[in-house]
């Protein structure tokens, strides 16, 4: 009877967490206060867990989500499959199972509240004149800056749990140096210091444990050259720097990370092409692209979208390519002889159905407008058609719902940029500020 007993208890085991003596609950690592990123994680700390895979079958969520683990040691990161929905609560539940000294058998259940960030966005506001770092949250329009450089923010980005902003901000010896602080503005301090030379477009690794800049060495030793980037790469915890190896010489823009983190990728303007940087082996991809028409990385895999131009009898004419990571070749997605259109900056929805891309007629007007493309390129959803206007720096929610933007009139003296945004579900526009740049969603 006794090893019946005990059968049971491991087929219990198979099915929930279970533990031999009773050890500490797991602990809730993230902060109530600040709430969770749509993107995750959850974090839980566990004392001394057993087999990862009978500890991630006990756990689910109210509402329910599909969701993938990642471990550290014994803390565990919970990810959503795709995406928590924004200014949600949600109730996470661990099941534990526990084998007593005398070989009984306990069930507790655990649970913890959070609620994810609201819809807001982060952008460059008085872009013209003293430009300094807003959000704006949608709930109820209200607008905060949040940094206070006096007027000397260059550009920024958001680190993938949306509870960090790093920023590049002008110095007093003529350089540009790289900050951090924290999504309300509080905990503002410098992460890399570059004195006379020129630092700008910090990214944060999708894990957000490292900043990938670009550092343009202004004091470097070839004079006859006008400019000398390194692509630099600093870790949080280590403080370890690496930076790409090459003796080329670089003119870099579009800086981005895979999602897996395998890569990095950025348009060198001298070779006119993509630099795809393969992090554990060094070695480079070039993907040919003309003018640096832009470029970006599918969410859930390695696989890099970017517009180019081709020519037919000598007529340029636009199209948009992939990278194959597993063949390191370069397919057409869509984009022939026969369209007259140019592209700009592609970007995948994050459910992968649609591309969104500025585009405008290779002979016609300059205005760039936005439409959305299915991966073919033979379906089509306008996203704005006002020729008086030109419309760029656009990006997707992580609900993949609407897609914030950046315009211009066109033909007026002194421009001045505003944002906006476009949402899918009534296809409807809002202006959002005048004399702003840069919008990017919190996750």
């Amino acid at each position: 009877m006794k090893r019946i007993l005990i059968l049971f208890i491991i087929l219990l085991c198979l099915t929930s967490s279970c533990q031999i003596s009773n050890k500490i609950s797991p602990e809730l690592v993230n902060k109530i206060d600040k709430g969770v990123g749509v993107l995750g994680p959850i974090i839980l700390d566990f004392d001394n867990p057993i087999q990862n895979s009978f500890i991630e079958k006990a756990i689910r969520t109210i509402p329910a989500v599909n969701l993938r683990f990642q471990w550290q040691g014994s803390r565990l990161n919970i990810f959503p499959e795709m995406f928590f929905s924004f200014n949600q609560e949600y109730q996470i539940f661990y099941k534990k199972s526990v084998l007593s000294q005398n070989e009984k058998l306990a069930q507790s259940e655990y649970s913890w509240k959070i609620k994810t960030h609201p819809v807001c966005l982060i952008y460059i506001g008085s872009a013209t004149e003293l430009p300094e770092i807003w959000k704006v949250c949608m709930d109820n329009n209200l607008k905060t800056q949040l940094s206070r450089s006096k007027g000397k923010i260059v550009d920024f980005d958001i680190s993938n749990d949306g509870n960090w902003i790093v920023y590049s901000a002008k110095n007093i010896l003529g350089g540009s140096d790289i900050w951090l602080m924290d999504i309300n503005g509080m905990d503002n301090h410098v992460f890399y210091k570059c004195d006379e030379d020129f630092c700008s477009e910090p990214k944060f690794s999708p894990d957000g444990m490292s900043i990938v800049f670009i550092r343009n060495n202004k004091n470097h030793e070839n004079k006859a050259v006008d400019k000398n980037e390194e692509v630099l790469i600093r870790n949080f915890t280590t403080g370890e720097e690496s930076k790409l190896l090459t003796d080329k010489r670089l003119k870099v823009t579009f800086l981005q990370w895979s999602a897996d983190q395998k890569y990095i990728s950025f348009f060198d303007g001298f070779s006119s092409s993509f630099w795809i940087w393969n992090l554990s082996s060094n070695q480079i991809s070039e993907l040919p692209s003309s003018e640096g028409l832009g470029g970006s990385w599918k969410r859930d895999e390695s696989s890099f979208i970017f517009a180019g131009i081709n020519y037919w009898g000598g007529v340029p004419y636009g199209q948009i390519n992939q990278w194959d990571e597993k063949t390191n070749s370069i397919q057409r997605l869509f984009g022939d002889e026969n369209d007259p259109n140019e592209y700009f900056s592609p970007k995948w929805r994050p459910q992968g159905d649609w591309i969104a891309a500025a585009f405008r007629p290779i002979q016609g007007s300059a205005s760039k407008q936005v439409a959305l493309f299915s991966v073919d390129g033979k379906q089509q959803m306008i996203v704005t058609n006002e020729q008086a206007f030109s419309y760029s720096s656009f990006s997707w929610s992580c609900d993949g719902e609407m897609i914030a933007f950046q315009m211009f009139q066109i033909g007026v003296s002194g421009l001045v940029p505003e944002i906006g945004l476009w949402r899918m579900s009534d296809q409807s526009k809002l202006i959002i500020e005048k004399n702003a740049s840069s919008p990017k969603w919190i996750p």
